[in-house]
Order: C-alpha cells, then structure tokens, then sequence
C-alpha cells in the first residue's frame, strides 16, 4: 500500500480527537494537568523495574492558551475551525494563529493526548 504525503489542506481538514484515556486534573500550580497511562514495556518489568521504577503514565500541564486548545480538540471540530476559533479570540492572523495552534497540536500529539482524524470524501467532500 503506498501512502501520499498529506497536504496542507488535509491538515486543515483533519480532525483532533481526544485520547479517551486522558485524565484531565486542575492544578493550582500548573493551571491544568493531563495524564496519559503508558503501555508496559519489556524493560518495565521485573527485574529492571526493582532498580529503575517507572511511572505508569505521562504528565503535561497546560498554560492556558494550551487548555483553550485542548478543549477545542473535541473529535467534531476540524482544525482549521479551531483556528479560526484561537484567531479571534486573541486578535491574531489566521497565519498567525496556525503556527501557534499546529505547534501546540503537535505537542499534544506527540504526549498521545490527541490523535488527528482524517474525514472521509462522503463527509462534506472532505478527506
């Protein structure tokens, strides 16, 4: 199966989904913290993790501006609707807000807090 490199206006259209193992916690210190379980590894076992104990999930804290977008990330609203949303709530471009926006999805991507879906061409032609 050969894959083609998505475009930008696949990026715009696909949707972040949130992680339905997520835990969101608030956080006088950290404004909010999600946390993410981790998958056993071969190595967290017994006997390594005797000497090396590891955590059985992954933390974030979010600023504000990342608690905006992390409650935009409903798994309806596209990308591009989000930042259109962060845009005019801060007074910024939309070029302005996409550079912040897909930053900051990245990120949350990356901790496995968010996946990004892409729609299908019978929803509304996109993909």
């Amino acid at each position: 199966m050969i894959s083609t490199p998505l475009t930008f206006d696949d990026l715009l259209d696909s949707v972040p989904t949130p992680n339905e193992a997520v835990e969101e916690n608030p956080s006088s210190l950290h404004g909010t913290v999600l946390r993410v379980p981790l998958r056993k590894r071969w190595y967290m076992h017994r006997p390594i993790s005797w000497l090396l104990p590891f955590g059985g999930q992954r933390s974030l804290a979010l600023d504000k501006l990342g608690r905006e977008v992390w409650r935009m990330c409903d798994g309806r609203t596209c990308t591009e609707a989000i930042i259109d949303r962060f845009s005019l709530a801060h007074h910024v471009s939309f070029h302005e807000a996409r550079l912040a926006v897909a930053q900051y999805l990245q990120t949350l991507t990356r901790y496995g807090v968010i996946a990004m879906v892409g729609l299908a061409d019978e929803q509304g032609g996109r993909r």
